[in-house]
């Protein structure tokens, strides 16, 4: 796998041919979303909370006043290129969008695909926007036909 790498604050030596975006996630791509297989083309790297909450590389233990910090790497399953849209999917139901389009040299270097350079993730959720309670999520890639694809192991969040 390609190396750990902070996505979430680049500078302008670090970013690709376009800027880093947020992605918005149209409901009608809800059902997509819930049928995504898992992907090796999509990627959590780092998981925290503002306050340093109990974290592994899929669990989190959160309080209503701290935010999910979310980084990675991501690109559809078929094709080339990067996602049209990328979120983190909860319990089946919401899906909170992320800022897309981070350079990831190192990506592009590990799957020799030069297409697959900007594919970098970050995103930033409030606690108090999921609600107390377990909840269980996955980022997703949606690509450009709106098939989704998503990361391997549920991302596990309580808010306490």
């Amino acid at each position: 796998r390609p190396q750990q790498k902070q996505t979430s604050a680049p500078d302008s030596a670090t970013r690709g041919g376009t800027e880093p975006h947020v992605t918005a996630i149209a409901s009608s791509a809800l059902p997509a979303i819930v049928a995504a297989k898992p992907s090796g083309g999509v990627n959590m790297e780092s998981i925290s909370t503002r306050s340093g909450g109990r974290e592994s590389a899929t669990t989190v233990a959160m309080r209503p006043a701290d935010s999910l910090y979310l980084t990675g790497w991501a690109f559809p399953a078929e094709g080339t290129g990067g996602c049209s849209a990328i979120g983190l999917a909860v319990d089946g139901k919401r899906v909170f969008p992320g800022t897309y389009g981070f350079r990831r040299a190192d990506v592009a270097a590990f799957y020799k695909d030069s297409s697959r350079v900007d594919v970098g993730f970050s995103s930033v959720i409030p606690a108090t926007d999921l609600g107390r309670g377990t909840h269980h999520g996955y980022v997703v890639c949606l690509d450009s036909a709106q098939g989704a694809s998503r990361s391997y192991d549920p991302l596990t969040i309580t808010v306490r």
